[in-house]
């Protein structure tokens, strides 16, 4: 069995926005993205299901729904900006600007994590072992 280190919003935190698209249904509705939104988010669903059914849960099927949920992260995440005064709008961007790289150090750092599928020590296991004596002397 493959270790898990945590939901899809924990690999994925700029996908946080998803919440936030209820209460921007009317906006999305005039652009004409709210259909988009709601097809994605009800297809995602679906490949949740499905994946649940067929391969239980797996951090190496969060690719497999995770993109849709981005889409409808980063469409949220525009309308938030679009109608924002200018602090807001950088503020808004900063957010998912760290959102979205602590998403890209939580996945780097799952790299180095043991017994998960296509696991860097058994890949690469040079790299590892220079990566794992950096942070030895911490341990």
């Amino acid at each position: 069995m493959e270790p898990f280190f945590g939901g899809f919003l924990a690999f994925s935190p700029a996908s946080i926005f998803i919440f936030a698209s209820f209460k921007k249904q009317k906006i999305l509705g005039e652009c004409g993205l709210r259909g988009i939104c709601i097809c994605a988010l009800i297809l995602a669903g679906f490949i949740m299901i499905v994946d649940m059914q067929v391969a239980s849960i797996s951090m190496r099927y969060f690719s497999d729904f995770g993109w849709l949920l981005a889409i409808v992260g980063i469409c949220v995440a525009y309308f938030y900006t679009d109608g924002a005064n200018a602090s807001n709008k950088d503020l808004i961007l900063k957010v998912f600007v760290c959102l979205v790289l602590l998403g890209v150090f939580l996945n780097c750092w799952n790299l180095l994590s043991d017994g998960r599928y296509g696991e860097l020590v058994s890949s690469n296991s040079t790299l590892y072992r220079t990566l794992e004596s950096w942070f030895l002397p911490l341990m």
